[in-house]
């Protein structure tokens, strides 16, 4: 028996459906869709997620075990994608307010660089970058955010490892130097 119909039979005992297009509409979905699943031999996870959720069922019992650990390790890594996305915008956020001009004038100019390449293969149009290096305004780091969002979601790979390389070198750089003036502010003193 395919791994949809023993779903789709667990949801219909849980809910108590008689019939496919009963369950189909407790998923969320027409009659149709849930039919093409089941010729397919396809689940769809969305709605079955969305089911559990709003019934209170456990994911495991209606997926199995092995299902449910692909979506948790699919979430754990989500999870830590976003957690290294974040500590790269910190990174950026140093080099913007602490690094020397020509720290900011390189991360910049890579930033805009990398968007633009991004956008010339048909990327996303949306972010217009301001081609005004080192102007410290709150709209234009803003601006430089984005096509570093840009560059992580869409780059190529040796753009997306060129522009992390430069922002974890250059942040590290600046807080070294900070280590540096205040142990030498410590001696001083």
């Amino acid at each position: 028996m395919k791994k949809i119909i023993r779903i789709i039979e667990t949801l219909k005992e849980l809910k108590g459906c008689k019939t496919d297009g009963e369950l189909a509409n407790e998923l969320g979905m027409n009659r149709a869709a849930l039919s093409a699943h089941k010729n397919r031999g396809s689940i769809p996870y969305a709605e079955i997620i969305s089911f559990c959720n709003n019934n209170g069922y456990p994911l495991d019992l209606i997926l199995g075990d092995e299902q449910k650990e692909k979506l948790d390790a699919r979430a754990e890594a989500q999870k830590r994608m976003d957690e290294a996305f974040a500590q790269y915008h910190k990174y950026l956020d140093l080099i913007l307010t602490k690094g020397s001009s020509e720290q900011r004038k390189a991360a910049i100019g890579m930033l805009v660089v990398g968007a633009d390449e991004i956008r010339q293969r048909g990327g996303d149009s949306s972010i217009q970058t301001s081609p005004i290096l080192g102007e410290e305004k709150d709209e234009t780091f803003a601006e430089y955010h984005k096509c570093l969002d840009l560059i992580l979601a869409n780059g190529a790979t040796e753009i997306r490892r060129d522009t992390i390389g430069m922002l974890v070198v250059e942040s590290d750089e600046i807080r070294q130097r900070e280590r540096d003036t205040s142990s030498n502010e410590t001696t001083d003193n």
